[in-house]
């Protein structure tokens, strides 16, 4: 039986510094990335990092001193049990919820922190198995999520921020935990190699870090990579290059997609006057219900990435509110929400919910849009007559600012405007500072890069705002400056899609910001928008770059709908105002001899009637086109927006008499309907029709089974079984170009199965290795020394030691050649005399080499089933404890 070791204090201290403190570093990157995929009713990263940390730490110090496992972790369960029970008798309905889910999360944080504790106290590799494990969870949380386009530099950048610390990890473990686990006792020396191991890992994990961030980008940028710039094309025309306008084409369903904010090109808000899409915003002022258009937002640009020199999306940012799902991957009816971005928006003064119907047309269906902050999308049908023009909709939620109407955001010299501008200008001036504000918030959105450059522009900044006092007011102080006029009356600041490149020679050598500001002064949205942002960080003022598109209200007879076309893309600046939340400010002069007259409105789409009933399911038998009814099994669907799951599946039988039926091609007749087929029913809430109520207090499912039937229908979708049962009669589908995340799932998957089993093949590698030196040695001397080495490695990987009391000789005769009898002592005396007496071998001994070595493995293994020796040479511990003795093997 294996000795127990004795752990001490100090020997303690180390395993928590060297083993527990790096896996609590990596679930910290873990833990963030979940929680930028998942909502939870939680505090923040820091107390659920805490709650992993302390029980992970306490299970391996229990686990370590040999405490019993199944015992120790009933008693928690139990525990987590009875206080979860006890939460029932809180009071308030609310808090009782509110509390259950919070505890609810939290234990399953602590449990699953308790296990990882007992496995890395009692288990050899288990960081290989939980870093294998934790690759698997960060890549299918991105799986379903989409970057800002699918690009591989966006997943090189993903991953050296998240799976380069989890394969640091793994490498780490293997470097340093066999090391660690080995250490009997402490000493000074025995510290100084592994803190000198742990320098010169983290020397090589640094150089790996530098080299991918090096590879990914080129060092440096001009600032029209950072923010865009309509230069001059290559042919040398004027105006913006349209091939790298923000509206790209996306290559997954041809429409013009919001292509990569984070580096927007040329020509922004230049790409022509195509129309994207239009909106229906109810959204009025006073009685007379005059409109109040809102700014559309896509994204936000809140990270300074200094090595490239330009802005960038960042998903960790604090307090993260951005919603941006991909409307066309959500199903039809089903609303998809997410209120915690209200939490996150910081602001609920003068705040208010709006709904907005949004239709596509040349915009992608994977770009989201909506005036800020949005917090649910839901797609809906669109009229029949309308599908051509607008193919896709949706609606969506927005918990908006009654202080960010476009009204109050437009950047306009205009007196009328400007005077009931100040209406919003007296409501922000009640906001004196940022004083009560966390730091870690105020920090993130008021740094600036360092540098000549921007030390020029805070100096800029602290000319213009020097009389400021109020946040607000140094907003409009910048403001102000890009309005300003020279001695003669003129713009100091002018609106251009021609701006200079970096390295024209008028302009040699500065950079794009510089010459904006301080020599050429002109420029469009993004060169305003960036230069804003610059200069109120260095006033203190938190502050982050916007893009989406400008909304105007063309005055047309259609109230409330506003129509949205290429030349719209736009930038502009959100400023934080303590419990007003983020507000949308517009510092762009105006652009109006730069933009082409605005097309009439065209005709809007006729909004369909609320959904009261949606199912999706599968025919239960052939349509009846006699009664013109049909049959469906259905489990799930939506009831007045409310998804239902119900107890079992159930028949429920709709009235397609007035039904339209359509398929992916098109229209199409009830009879087309046959068993087995999957059908998606749209019942909408119509006056005419006998509809049931929404009931408060009633389930959804209870108010579904207790629907009279048959149902009237008014859409369904039919997806024929017969196109399943018969893939050769379909075209073959070209393989897809796009980027396809679940494609490098499972490839990442397959890489760290390989590596994995590349790993547990290395006793199986060394024995082949040994065995090819000792078969393929030139001289007898070495032959001699390699089937020793040979023969010491089958032995050690089978468990057979010699003691430490027992020769050479006597470990041969006793324990080998009793057990296999394969004549290990007679090559024994051979490779004694060869080592010792340093004589060559004889014909007598090249005999007994030669009778032994192909004699050797057959009655060694036949004392072993199949199973038992495969574990055996699984085991790399074992092989890890050969290979690190040699030499104390060789002088054997």
């Amino acid at each position: 039986m294996r000795a127990r070791r004795k752990i001490t204090f100090p020997l303690l201290l180390l395993h928590l510094l060297f083993l527990a403190a790096p896996t609590l570093l990596v679930m910290y990157v873990v833990i963030r990335q979940i929680n930028q995929s998942y909502t939870f009713i939680e505090p923040g990263d820091f107390w659920q990092v805490a709650s992993f940390g302390i029980g992970m730490v306490v299970a391996y110090i229990m686990y370590l001193y040999r405490a019993r496992f199944f015992i120790t972790f009933g008693v928690l369960l139990f525990i987590e049990w009875t206080i979860y029970k006890s939460i029932a008798f809180l009071p308030g309905e609310f808090d009782v919820f509110f509390t259950s889910i919070r505890f609810w999360y939290f234990s399953s944080v602590f449990t699953t922190s308790w296990l990882i504790g007992f496995g890395l106290a009692r288990w050899r590799y288990f960081p290989v198995m939980l870093a294998a494990l934790l690759l698997t969870l960060t890549m299918a949380l991105r799986a379903d999520t989409q970057f800002a386009h699918n690009s591989m530099t966006e997943f090189m950048e993903y991953g050296y921020r998240t799976l380069l610390p989890i394969l640091a990890y793994v490498l780490y473990m293997v470097f340093m935990a066999e090391s660690l686990r080995d250490l009997l006792e402490v000493s000074a020396g025995k510290v100084l190699r592994l803190s000198g191991r742990l320098v010169l890992f983290l020397v090589v994990m640094l150089s790996v870090f530098i080299g991918v961030s090096e590879y990914l980008e080129p060092p440096t940028k001009p600032f029209e990579a950072i923010f865009g710039g309509g230069a001059p094309d290559s042919s040398g025309g004027e105006g913006g290059v349209d091939t790298s306008s923000m509206m790209k084409k996306n290559p997954n369903d041809g429409k013009h997609s919001m292509k990569d904010y984070a580096q927007m090109k040329n020509n922004l808000g230049s790409g022509g006057n195509k129309l994207l899409f239009c909106a229906y915003l109810p959204n009025f002022l006073g009685p007379d219900s005059i409109p109040n258009p809102l700014y559309f937002t896509s994204y936000y640009l809140t990270y300074y990435d200094t090595a490239h020199e330009r802005f960038e999306r960042d998903s960790m940012m604090p307090s993260n509110d951005l919603f941006c799902p991909e409307p066309v991957s959500i199903p039809l009816f089903k609303t998809f929400t997410d209120t915690s971005v209200i939490r996150k928006g910081r602001g609920d003064k003068m705040r208010r919910t709006v709904s907005c119907d949004i239709y596509y047309k040349e915009l992608s269906t994977r770009d989201f849009v909506s005036p800020s902050t949005a917090f649910s999308c839901q797609p809906i049908t669109v009229e029949e007559e309308f599908r051509k023009e607008f193919p896709f909709a949706v609606k969506t939620k927005s918990y908006i600012s009654e202080l960010n109407s476009a009204y109050f955001v437009y950047n306009s010299d205009n007196p009328s405007i400007k005077a009931f501008q100040e209406i919003r200008f007296k409501e922000l001036r009640k906001v004196k500072n940022y004083d009560k504000l966390d730091k870690e918030f105020l920090d993130y959105y008021t740094t600036n890069p360092k540098g000549p450059l921007f030390d020029s522009i805070a100096a800029l900044a602290k000319e213009i705002g020097a009389d400021a006092k109020t946040p607000i007011d140094k907003v409009l102080a910048v403001r102000d400056y890009f309005l300003s006029k020279d001695e003669f009356g003129e713009p100091k600041f002018v609106y251009s899609l021609q701006v200079g490149k970096a390295d024209d020679p008028n302009i040699a050598n500065a950079r794009m910001l510089r010459t904006f500001l301080f020599k050429e002064r002109k420029g469009y949205c993004t060169y305003y928008a960036g230069s804003t942002l610059f200069m109120l960080r260095s006033m203190g003022v938190p502050v982050r770059f916007v893009c989406g598109f400008l909304t105007e209200d063309r005055a047309s007879k259609n109230k409330g709908w506003y129509w949205f076309y290429s030349n719209q893309g736009h930038a502009w600046v959100q400023v934080y105002f303590p419990g007003y939340g983020w507000l949308d400010f517009d510092t762009t002069v105006s652009n109006t001899d730069q933009r082409d007259a605005p097309r009439p409105d065209g005709t809007p789409p006729l909004q369909p009637p609320r959904a009261w009933l949606v199912v999706n399911g599968v025919a239960a038998e052939d349509a009846d086109t006699v009664k013109k009814q049909i049959k469906i099994k259905v489990t799930k669907g939506i009831f007045y927006d409310k998804d239902f799951l119900l107890p079992k599946e159930m028949e429920f039988a709709f009235d397609a008499a007035q039904a339209k039926v359509v398929d992916e091609k098109g229209p199409r007749s009830l009879k087309e309907a046959h068993k087995g087929d999957s059908i998606l029913v749209i019942a909408y809430d119509d006056a005419s029709k006998r509809v049931p109520r929404p009931t408060p207090g009633v389930t959804p499912e209870q108010q579904v089974m207790r629907a009279d039937q048959p149902v009237i229908a008014d859409e369904i979708h039919l997806e024929p079984i017969a196109e399943l049962k018969k893939p050769e009669t379909q075209k073959k589908k070209p393989l897809p170009t796009s980027f396809s995340w679940w494609t490098l799932l499972w490839g990442g998957l397959g890489l760290l199965a390989f590596l994995l089993l590349l790993f547990f093949l290395i006793p199986t590698i060394c024995y082949l290795w040994y065995r090819s030196k000792a078969r393929n040695s030139k001289t007898p001397k070495e032959k001699a020394y390699w089937i020793y080495r040979y023969s010491m490695f089958t032995f050690n990987q089978l468990g057979i030691l010699r003691d430490e009391t027992e020769t050479p000789l006597e470990y041969a005769r006793e324990k080998i050649d009793k057990t296999f009898q394969c004549n290990f002592e007679a090559f024994m005396r051979v490779y004694l005399k060869v080592k010792y007496a340093n004589l060559p071998p004889d014909n007598y001994d090249e005999e007994v080499m030669a009778v032994y070595l192909p004699a050797f493995a057959k009655p060694v293994f036949a004392k072993y089933k199949f199973h038992k020796l495969l574990a055996k040479f699984l085991n790399v511990s074992l092989t890890h404890r050969f290979l690190k003795r040699p030499r104390e093997e060789k002088n054997q």
